[in-house]
Protein backbone atom coordinates (compact mmCIF):
# COMPACT_ATOMS: atom_id res chain seq x y z
CA UNK A 1 0.00 0.00 0.00
CA UNK A 2 2.58 1.99 0.88
CA UNK A 3 4.16 1.44 -2.52
CA UNK A 4 0.70 2.54 -4.39
CA UNK A 5 0.68 5.67 -2.47
CA UNK A 6 4.35 6.55 -2.96
CA UNK A 7 3.18 5.73 -6.89
CA UNK A 8 0.42 8.05 -6.38
CA UNK A 9 2.75 11.17 -5.18
CA UNK A 10 5.23 10.90 -7.62
CA UNK A 11 2.21 11.12 -10.12
CA UNK A 12 0.62 13.91 -8.66
CA UNK A 13 3.68 15.99 -8.83
CA UNK A 14 4.59 15.07 -11.88
CA UNK A 15 1.60 16.67 -12.95
CA UNK A 16 1.94 19.73 -11.04
CA UNK A 17 5.19 20.13 -12.71
CA UNK A 18 3.62 19.48 -15.81
CA UNK A 19 0.89 22.40 -15.51
CA UNK A 20 3.66 24.89 -14.05
CA UNK A 21 5.64 24.18 -16.80
CA UNK A 22 3.15 25.02 -19.29
CA UNK A 23 3.61 28.98 -21.03
CA UNK A 24 0.01 28.97 -20.85
CA UNK A 25 -1.06 28.28 -17.49
CA UNK A 26 -0.93 31.44 -15.06
CA UNK A 27 -1.55 29.50 -11.86
CA UNK A 28 -1.75 26.45 -11.13
CA UNK A 29 -5.63 24.79 -8.98
CA UNK A 30 -6.48 22.06 -6.85
CA UNK A 31 -9.03 21.91 -9.68
CA UNK A 32 -6.29 21.21 -12.85
CA UNK A 33 -4.37 18.83 -11.20
CA UNK A 34 -7.12 16.39 -10.03
CA UNK A 35 -9.20 17.01 -13.51
CA UNK A 36 -5.90 15.90 -15.28
CA UNK A 37 -5.97 13.16 -12.85
CA UNK A 38 -9.51 12.13 -12.79
CA UNK A 39 -9.77 12.36 -9.15
CA UNK A 40 -11.63 14.36 -6.75
CA UNK A 41 -10.17 17.37 -5.23
CA UNK A 42 -10.51 16.12 -2.08
CA UNK A 43 -8.17 12.93 -2.64
CA UNK A 44 -5.46 15.11 -3.22
CA UNK A 45 -5.51 16.19 0.44
CA UNK A 46 -4.85 12.46 1.24
CA UNK A 47 -1.54 13.04 -0.26
CA UNK A 48 -0.61 17.03 0.19
CA UNK A 49 -2.23 19.36 3.07
CA UNK A 50 -2.11 22.18 0.95
CA UNK A 51 -1.65 23.56 -2.57
CA UNK A 52 1.65 24.95 -1.68
CA UNK A 53 2.94 21.71 -0.18
CA UNK A 54 2.13 19.94 -3.43
CA UNK A 55 4.02 22.76 -5.54
CA UNK A 56 7.14 22.83 -3.13
CA UNK A 57 7.02 18.76 -3.07
CA UNK A 58 7.05 19.04 -6.38
CA UNK A 59 10.18 20.75 -6.75
CA UNK A 60 12.29 19.00 -4.70
CA UNK A 61 11.12 16.15 -6.46
CA UNK A 62 12.67 18.15 -9.57
CA UNK A 63 16.01 18.53 -8.10
CA UNK A 64 16.27 15.07 -6.69
CA UNK A 65 15.73 13.57 -9.84
CA UNK A 66 18.15 16.09 -11.26
CA UNK A 67 20.91 15.27 -8.60
CA UNK A 68 20.11 11.57 -9.42
CA UNK A 69 20.80 11.46 -13.29
CA UNK A 70 23.97 13.06 -12.23
CA UNK A 71 25.51 11.98 -9.21
CA UNK A 72 24.15 8.19 -8.97
CA UNK A 73 27.05 7.23 -11.58
CA UNK A 74 30.12 6.52 -9.89
CA UNK A 75 33.05 7.92 -10.80
CA UNK A 76 35.03 5.12 -12.73
CA UNK A 77 38.24 3.95 -11.42
CA UNK A 78 39.66 2.29 -14.69
CA UNK A 79 39.67 5.85 -16.80
CA UNK A 80 42.58 8.74 -16.17
CA UNK A 81 41.84 11.96 -15.08
CA UNK A 82 41.37 14.41 -18.10
CA UNK A 83 38.10 11.06 -19.41
CA UNK A 84 36.66 11.42 -16.18
CA UNK A 85 36.69 14.82 -15.78
CA UNK A 86 35.40 15.50 -19.56
CA UNK A 87 32.87 12.65 -19.06
CA UNK A 88 31.52 14.42 -15.99
CA UNK A 89 31.12 17.87 -17.28
CA UNK A 90 29.69 16.72 -20.60
CA UNK A 91 26.70 14.96 -18.48
CA UNK A 92 26.62 18.33 -16.39
CA UNK A 93 26.13 20.52 -19.59
CA UNK A 94 23.90 17.72 -21.13
CA UNK A 95 21.30 17.47 -17.61
CA UNK A 96 21.91 21.38 -17.64
CA UNK A 97 20.28 22.10 -20.76
CA UNK A 98 17.75 19.71 -20.86
CA UNK A 99 16.54 21.01 -17.50
CA UNK A 100 16.42 24.36 -17.62
CA UNK A 101 12.44 23.97 -16.73
CA UNK A 102 14.18 23.88 -12.73
CA UNK A 103 15.58 27.14 -13.42
CA UNK A 104 12.16 28.82 -15.20
CA UNK A 105 10.18 27.32 -12.46
CA UNK A 106 12.12 29.22 -9.86
CA UNK A 107 10.26 32.71 -11.14
CA UNK A 108 6.72 31.13 -11.80
CA UNK A 109 3.95 32.93 -9.89
CA UNK A 110 3.21 29.92 -8.05
CA UNK A 111 6.58 28.90 -6.57
CA UNK A 112 7.23 33.41 -5.78
CA UNK A 113 4.08 32.52 -3.88
CA UNK A 114 5.28 29.95 -1.86
CA UNK A 115 5.20 30.96 1.88
CA UNK A 116 9.08 31.85 3.34
CA UNK A 117 9.50 28.76 4.58
CA UNK A 118 9.17 26.75 1.98
CA UNK A 119 11.15 28.76 -0.22
CA UNK A 120 13.85 28.65 2.98
CA UNK A 121 13.46 24.81 2.45
CA UNK A 122 13.96 24.74 -1.64
CA UNK A 123 17.43 26.76 -0.98
CA UNK A 124 18.68 24.48 1.33
CA UNK A 125 17.56 21.55 -0.64
CA UNK A 126 19.36 23.15 -3.85
CA UNK A 127 22.07 24.23 -1.42
CA UNK A 128 22.76 20.54 -0.41
CA UNK A 129 22.39 19.53 -4.19
CA UNK A 130 25.63 21.69 -4.93
CA UNK A 131 27.33 20.62 -2.08
CA UNK A 132 27.38 17.42 -3.33
CA UNK A 133 28.11 18.36 -7.15
CA UNK A 134 30.97 20.11 -5.30
CA UNK A 135 31.91 16.80 -3.17
CA UNK A 136 31.83 14.44 -6.96
CA UNK A 137 33.60 17.09 -8.47
CA UNK A 138 36.47 16.81 -5.50
CA UNK A 139 36.74 12.96 -5.93
CA UNK A 140 37.35 13.42 -9.56
CA UNK A 141 40.46 16.50 -9.05
CA UNK A 142 41.66 14.04 -6.50
CA UNK A 143 42.00 11.68 -9.04
CA UNK A 144 43.47 14.19 -10.74
CA UNK A 145 45.88 14.66 -7.93
CA UNK A 146 46.73 10.96 -7.45
CA UNK A 147 47.37 10.44 -10.83
CA UNK A 148 50.01 13.14 -10.61
CA UNK A 149 47.69 15.44 -13.90
CA UNK A 150 46.75 18.25 -11.32
CA UNK A 151 48.95 19.68 -8.38
CA UNK A 152 47.31 18.99 -4.45
CA UNK A 153 45.42 22.17 -3.20
CA UNK A 154 45.93 22.66 0.11
CA UNK A 155 44.03 26.40 -0.19
CA UNK A 156 40.40 26.43 0.62
CA UNK A 157 39.93 29.82 -0.93
CA UNK A 158 41.57 28.08 -4.09
CA UNK A 159 39.43 25.63 -3.96
CA UNK A 160 35.95 27.47 -3.91
CA UNK A 161 37.60 29.58 -7.30
CA UNK A 162 38.53 25.96 -8.76
CA UNK A 163 34.43 25.19 -8.04
CA UNK A 164 33.07 28.31 -9.54
CA UNK A 165 35.77 28.40 -12.56
CA UNK A 166 34.29 25.11 -13.43
CA UNK A 167 30.14 25.99 -12.74
CA UNK A 168 30.93 29.33 -14.84
CA UNK A 169 32.19 26.87 -17.74
CA UNK A 170 28.90 25.59 -17.41
CA UNK A 171 26.68 28.16 -17.27
CA UNK A 172 28.56 29.69 -20.44
CA UNK A 173 28.16 26.38 -22.18
CA UNK A 174 24.57 26.43 -21.91
CA UNK A 175 23.63 30.03 -22.60
CA UNK A 176 21.53 29.53 -25.72
CA UNK A 177 23.34 32.50 -27.24
CA UNK A 178 26.56 31.05 -26.99
CA UNK A 179 27.42 28.41 -30.16
CA UNK A 180 30.39 27.31 -29.09
CA UNK A 181 31.78 23.67 -29.75
CA UNK A 182 31.22 21.98 -26.49
CA UNK A 183 34.33 19.39 -27.09
CA UNK A 184 36.83 22.32 -27.66
CA UNK A 185 35.67 24.20 -24.98
CA UNK A 186 35.82 21.34 -21.94
CA UNK A 187 38.99 20.78 -23.41
CA UNK A 188 39.60 24.38 -22.74
CA UNK A 189 38.43 24.05 -19.22
CA UNK A 190 40.40 21.04 -18.43
CA UNK A 191 43.67 22.88 -19.10
CA UNK A 192 42.70 26.19 -17.37
CA UNK A 193 41.89 23.96 -14.51
CA UNK A 194 45.20 21.89 -14.54
CA UNK A 195 46.97 25.84 -14.16
CA UNK A 196 44.58 26.95 -11.34
CA UNK A 197 45.34 23.61 -9.57
CA UNK A 198 49.43 24.49 -9.57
Amino acid sequence: MMREDNSRKETIMHIVLEILMDKDTGRLTLADVADKLSMAKSTLYEYFDSKETMIANALYFLVEQHEKQLLDVPVETGKDFEATFLDHMRKLVELTERHRSLQDLTHHPEVAALPRTQKKRLEARLRKGMEAFEARLDTILDKGVAQGVLSPVQNLQRQKTIHAYILGAVMALTDPFNNWDVDAFLQDVCEGLKRLHQ
